[in-house]
């Protein structure tokens, strides 16, 4: 991928707001972005031509084309999934290739790309050290073991801020016939273990590395193959 360019929640709104687009999932609410700063839009605006997806008259540029149908194919999205933070949205139309929204600076800074349900996985790696770990031997007699009452308290009094955390959510918008639904899941290692919570459900598992990584690929909607080594792969996607 090219270089990446960094928007704010406004400029977004701004380009959006070319094809009736009025929320963005993930962004702070377009109103409160305007009660907070009334010339959001008139410095969204300058910025953009300055990036070269405005004209001086206001125009849209092919590239602002592109960006507007992201954003838009992205809202329309029934389902989408958090990875820390990236917010991915399913296309209706595309099977292959998802929506991506980053957080680099909550409610502040935002990258968004369409890319391959690969990369997003691969890009993870690079940001998550232990999903590169060899997995041991023992990983292949469990899938996932609940904890006991003793060890699960335990976990429930650790910090755990000073560890390398996935934090997956998933979210499926309401239909006529049907509510919503969210889950929510934490991944994290404890020594060699691997621990999984399932938040909404308070539920505290050991699981092996083949567990956390085939959440992953379920949650990409992508099929998971044990026998995968994903070093092999360069390292692509998001930066």
């Amino acid at each position: 991928m090219g270089k990446e360019m960094n928007f704010a929640p406004a400029e977004l709104y701004v380009l959006a707001g070319a094809a009736g687009v009025t929320d963005i999932f993930g962004l702070p609410n377009r109103d409160v972005i305007i009660l907070l700063d009334e010339e959001c839009v008139t410095k969204a605006t300058t910025s953009l031509k300055e990036k070269g997806l405005l004209t001086s008259e206001n125009g849209i540029t092919p590239a602002a084309f592109q960006m507007i149908e992201l954003l838009k194919g992205y809202e329309n999205c029934h389902e989408y999934t958090r990875i820390n933070n990236l917010l991915i949205g399913f296309l209706k139309e595309d099977k292959d290739r998802v929506a991506v929204l980053t957080e680099i600076e909550p409610n502040k800074k935002y990258e968004i790309d369409y890319i391959p349900k690969p990369d997003v996985y691969f890009s993870l790696l690079t940001r998550i050290p232990f999903l590169l770990r060899e997995p041991r031997e023992i990983e292949d007699t469990f899938f996932s073991k609940r904890m006991t009452e003793a060890e699960q308290q335990t976990f429930e009094e650790k910090d755990l801020s000073n560890k390398d955390v996935i934090a997956i959510e998933t979210y499926t918008r309401p239909r006529s016939n049907r509510g919503g639904k969210w889950e929510c899941f934490l991944y994290f290692t404890e020594g060699e273990d691997f621990v999984q919570i399932d938040v909404e459900r308070n539920r505290y598992d050991w699981v092996s590395l083949y567990a956390v990584n085939k959440k992953l690929y379920d949650v990409l909607k992508m099929p998971y193959k044990k026998l995968i080594d994903p070093r092999q792969f360069s390292l692509g996607g998001i930066q």
